[in-house]
């Protein structure tokens, strides 16, 4: 088999800590066709991923981030083709609740379940090589519907953590592991949009601001200080301790932004921030499809 009607495969709700999960999973229960399955509180990602798969009772499955709030049942109704490969991933779109940006990240995907065999990835990466994320190792096939709106902003903590995580992701190359040289930030065009989107975008929305924070100091991080190693993205406690060191030092989301702007000067994006009516005015523009002045 091939086709597939994603509205009879089983669905998978993967939750760690975020604060929206329960309200973003009986929204999903009202849309989705069949009852959706809650995997929670797994470490690592790749072991929560891991554990929907084997508990897959069709031989392709679907999952929902917990940031996800899946408005209708769009997604569902889709019909994919693998052409018989295996482990092809159909990602779907996500809108950004705070940038506006509609690209794969956080979006709703089916996987098969035998994409998972002798897959490492995430926290079980090697040391030394392997991938830091799923597009890094599996195919993907990119599906032009919105499925969902990637809402994780819901306190600065998970804005924070999010933009941090994403900016880095966004900015490697798809071989690098956690050992990997750092080459100079070399970017493509929608690459270098999608950075410059997270760094500067978002001061309208609640925490929207520190997204922007996270996503500049994680490029800072990794690319000037060279202080992050890639394995710890997918290590949360990494976060919970990065996090108590900004609290300690008492500095206000904005005076944080300010400090980075030379370090972005440095990596060549944008070290102007966006304020709340220029980042509403980007996002309108771009939801209108009209041209977007250059960030």
């Amino acid at each position: 088999m091939t086709r597939w009607r994603l509205g009879e495969l089983d669905v998978f709700f993967l939750s760690y800590d975020e604060p929206a999960a329960d309200r973003h999973f009986a929204q999903l229960q009202r849309v989705s066709p069949r009852p959706s399955k809650r995997v929670h509180g797994i470490k690592g990602l790749h072991s929560a991923y891991s554990c929907a798969a084997l508990n897959s009772l069709t031989e392709r499955f679907i999952t929902v981030d917990a940031d996800s709030f899946v408005e209708d049942d769009t997604v569902f109704r889709a019909t994919v083709d693998d052409g018989g490969v295996n482990n092809l991933v159909f990602a779907f779109m996500a809108r950004n609740q705070v940038n506006g940006l509609i690209y794969g990240n956080g979006s709703i995907k089916c996987w098969s379940k035998r994409a998972f065999d002798g897959l490492r990835t995430h926290e079980q990466t090697p040391a030394g090589g392997g991938q830091v994320d799923f597009y890094h190792a599996l195919p993907y096939r990119w599906l032009p519907e919105t499925g969902s709106i990637n809402c994780f902003a819901t306190d600065p903590f998970h804005a924070f953590r999010d933009g941090y995580r994403e900016a880095v992701k966004l900015s490697i190359r798809p071989d690098s592991g956690p050992g990997a040289e750092r080459r100079p930030l070399i970017l493509s065009d929608r690459a270098r949009h999608r950075i410059s989107t997270w760094i500067s975008v978002g001061r309208d929305v609640d925490h929207g601001a520190w997204a922007i924070c996270g996503a500049r100091r994680g490029l800072i991080d990794y690319w000037l200080d060279q202080s992050l190693q890639l394995d710890s993205l997918n290590d949360f406690d990494y976060f919970v301790g990065l996090w108590r060191d900004i609290e300690k030092r008492g500095v206000c989301c904005d005076g944080l932004i300010a400090e980075t702007s030379a370090e972005m000067d440095r990596l060549g994006l944008p070290g102007k921030c966006l304020d709340a009516e220029e980042s509403l005015a980007v996002k309108s523009a771009s939801m209108r499809g009209e041209h977007v002045p250059a960030l």
